[in-house]
């Protein structure tokens, strides 16, 4: 709540949107949409999950999503429900520019990335989307274990992450400084 107003050029995140089993784990509010559209000039985007009491929920956030990509996870460890999904909803407000498709097919493990989150996206799959956004400075404000925060070293953006778990902020420092010490990648 400190950050002030269009502060940052866009807002990428994995928020928590009640599919596992962990305390932690509950849908997004609409205070915390709220949030992070106060504090963007640019795009907020937002994962979702694939059961459809969970699409309800985000979907009754207000305003609607302007549009609404899909990650095809063609590999998936997602459980919920008692099934394995194999697509996620990726809810934009405002205009991401470049994704050329509206389905994102990309296996959970892409190679490359080191498993440290129960929900971690692949690094080329925030790649995608951290390059659709504006240049200039990106927002996570569900830092997990920093995989926003590595695309964002991987292509030259800027970055602020925020991160509730300490030992989940300690990851995502170490696999940012990592990135930091690789070329970047476009």
């Amino acid at each position: 709540k400190t950050l002030p107003e269009n502060s940052v050029d866009a807002v990428i995140t994995d928020p928590p949107y009640g599919c596992t089993a962990h305390e932690w784990d509950r849908l997004p509010t609409q205070q915390e949409l709220d949030e992070c559209r106060r504090i963007s000039r640019g795009p907020v985007v937002f994962f979702g999950a694939a059961p459809a009491r969970l699409l309800r929920g985000v979907l009754a956030l207000e305003p609607a999503p302007d549009r609404v990509y899909v990650w095809h996870n063609t590999f998936t460890l997602t459980h919920s429900d008692g099934a394995f999904w194999q697509w996620q909803p990726i809810y934009v407000w405002g205009h991401l520019q470049g994704l050329k498709r509206d389905v994102i097919t990309m296996a959970a493990n892409t190679g490359g990335d080191e498993h440290c989150h129960p929900t971690q996206k692949p690094s080329a799959l925030m790649r995608q989307l951290v390059s659709a956004a504006p240049e200039g400075t990106i927002l996570d404000p569900f830092m997990g274990s920093g995989t926003t925060g590595v695309a964002c070293v991987q292509t030259g953006r800027n970055f602020i992450g925020i991160e509730i778990s300490e030992e989940y902020f300690r990851i995502a420092e170490k696999r940012i400084a990592e990135a930091q010490m690789q070329p970047r990648l476009i």
